[in-house]
């Protein structure tokens, strides 16, 4: 019997009852010392158990706070690139420095900035060209009536010749 129990034992079987403990003998002194040592493996399962269950909580909690702390920076550098967008500063995207790289599960949220900043800076450029053929185009239109107000008054000051007519006859 007690060989049995010592090989449920050596399976982790700890909710065992222990056969002989209350007898007088040699094998009532193995038992009881048996069922000592079932205590204590128990015991120390139950810890085992208690210490995996605190370790997996720490873990958790460190990657908690790590998850946190990426989301703190893409939520910061992105912050930082719309002020400086709201500034009208279109010279700076967000970085992606090889010693920091921007975190890898908000790349493409980046990069869509990114992409948005070059864009606003391409349209901007393209209504600055569109502004200065406007205004070159009224600066000629400008210059072109002033000539031609000129030509009027010089032609409106100066005599005029009569023409010479061919006589009938």
């Amino acid at each position: 019997d007690l060989r049995h129990t010592m090989n449920a034992m050596a399976e982790g079987e700890h909710d065992i009852e222990i056969p002989h403990t209350m007898t007088n003998d040699a094998v009532g002194d193995m038992a009881r010392t048996l069922e000592a040592f079932n205590t204590s493996l128990a015991l120390t399962q139950s810890l085992q158990d208690k210490q995996d269950a605190a370790e997996k909580e720490i873990a958790a909690q460190q990657a908690d706070r790590e998850a946190f702390s990426t989301q703190r920076r893409v939520v910061d550098e992105i912050g930082q690139g719309l002020e400086r967008l709201a500034k009208g500063d279109l010279t700076r995207g967000i970085e992606s420095p090889a010693t920091n790289p921007f975190p890898e599960d908000y790349e493409a949220l980046r990069q869509s900035y990114n992409i948005v900043l070059e864009e606003m800076t391409r349209t901007f450029d393209d209504m600055h060209h569109a502004v200065d053929a406007v205004e070159n185009g009224a600066n000629e239109m400008y210059q072109a009536s002033d000539d031609l107000a000129k030509r009027a008054e010089n032609q409106a000051a100066t005599p005029k010749k009569a023409k010479a007519r061919p006589a009938n006859r």
